[in-house]
């Protein structure tokens, strides 16, 4: 008669160390694994804030660089502008009067120079979350401040501005032949005949109308470059500042 053997019997029995050290082996992975993953995960980050910081150093770098440009023509209109006005509203019916006046009023009713900052690099940080990608609390807060800046001063003085340019523009095709442009620069205004008649309505109140909008013009532009002026030194201090936080190259 054959015996059966219970298949238990030929089977070693675990002890609970070797159960405590199976788990063990499985929370180490789990936790190396999540670990790992945590910093692959950091580290990319940390490269996608790099990287944004880089660009927006570029961006910061060409807001700089046009309002460089930019201001100085800005200057050259305001000081056109206080040109004309001292020309004498009951002086205008005399031709070489005129042609002072349109010499200087030639350079700010034919060109606009605004400002629009270079967002590029904002605007995929908002698309991306907001600014969360940001770690460095301190570039964080200043790229707010400057931001703030813009936003409450210098395109709040762009729309006056712009405004104000519009009115002139508008109340001087009442009064005057707004003759074409060819060129610009300090020779513009030789460009057009000095011996014509500009004016084609000489009523008081549509000259004194046209100066007060011409002096508002001077106001909100002398206003604007100053705004302008100050947010390129707070890009420029933001700049270097970056530069420095990240360990950029400086160009």
């Amino acid at each position: 008669m054959e015996v059966h053997h219970h298949p238990d019997l030929h089977h070693k029995k675990k002890y609970w160390k070797e159960y405590f050290l199976e788990f063990l082996m499985i929370f180490l992975a789990v936790t190396l694994g999540f670990f790992a993953e945590n910093i692959r995960e950091y580290f990319g980050e940390r490269k996608k804030e790099l990287e944004s910081m880089e660009h927006y150093v570029k961006d910061l770098q060409s807001d700089i660089s046009e309002l460089d440009d930019m201001i100085p023509r800005q200057s050259l209109f305001a000081d056109k502008m206080s040109g004309a006005l001292l020309v004498p509203i009951d002086s205008l019916k005399s031709i070489p009067f005129q042609h002072k006046f349109y010499s200087e009023f030639v350079y700010f009713y034919t060109f606009d120079d605004q400002f629009i900052r270079h967002d590029n690099t904002l605007i995929q940080l908002k698309n991306s979350g907001g600014y969360s990608l940001i770690k460095n609390n301190l570039v964080l807060d200043s790229l707010a401040l400057l931001n703030l800046y813009y936003e409450r001063y210098v395109k709040v003085n762009e729309i006056y501005y712009y405004d104000y340019g519009k009115r002139v523009v508008d109340i001087g095709t009442e009064v005057m032949k707004m003759l074409p442009l060819i060129n610009y620069g300090d020779t513009l205004a030789e460009k057009y005949p000095k011996n014509i008649e500009i004016f084609t309505s000489y009523e008081p109140q549509k000259l004194e109308h046209l100066y007060s909008w011409i002096r508002n013009l001077n106001s909100a532009i002398r206003a604007y470059k100053r705004n302008e002026l100050e947010y390129k030194q707070k890009a420029e201090r933001l700049k270097d500042f970056i530069i420095k936080e990240y360990h950029l190259k400086s160009d």
